[in-house]
């Protein structure tokens, strides 16, 4: 097992993309008019109202997940942006000590 921790912004920026896809087909999700329309398919069926029921609690289901995921796209955009921008601010600080021991 490696010890050593290894970080790849492009990965990241990779699957923060993926998240937000996600994010984005999530909130497509819509299916609280087709469980409605189990009503005029089953006229009398005692699962009409269940059916609604379930349809619309579906859809919160779906809108709460496109939410945690635009949330977590945006963390992981914002840690490859963080570590890009420790990952200068330290080779800087290695240029700057080079120089100066070897001056």
């Amino acid at each position: 097992m490696r010890d050593d921790l290894q970080v790849e912004p492009e990965e990241l920026a990779r699957a923060s993309e993926s998240a937000r896809h996600g994010s984005g087909i999530a909130s497509d999700v819509e299916t609280s008019s087709a469980m409605d329309a189990v009503g005029s398919a089953m006229p009398g069926a005692s699962a009409i109202t269940s059916a609604a029921v379930a349809g619309r609690a579906f859809d919160k289901s779906a809108e709460q997940l496109a939410l945690g995921l635009e949330q977590y796209a945006d963390a992981l955009a914002r840690s490859g942006e963080e570590y890009i921008a420790v990952d200068e601010q330290v080779k800087a600080s290695f240029s700057d000590l080079i120089q100066r021991v070897a001056g």
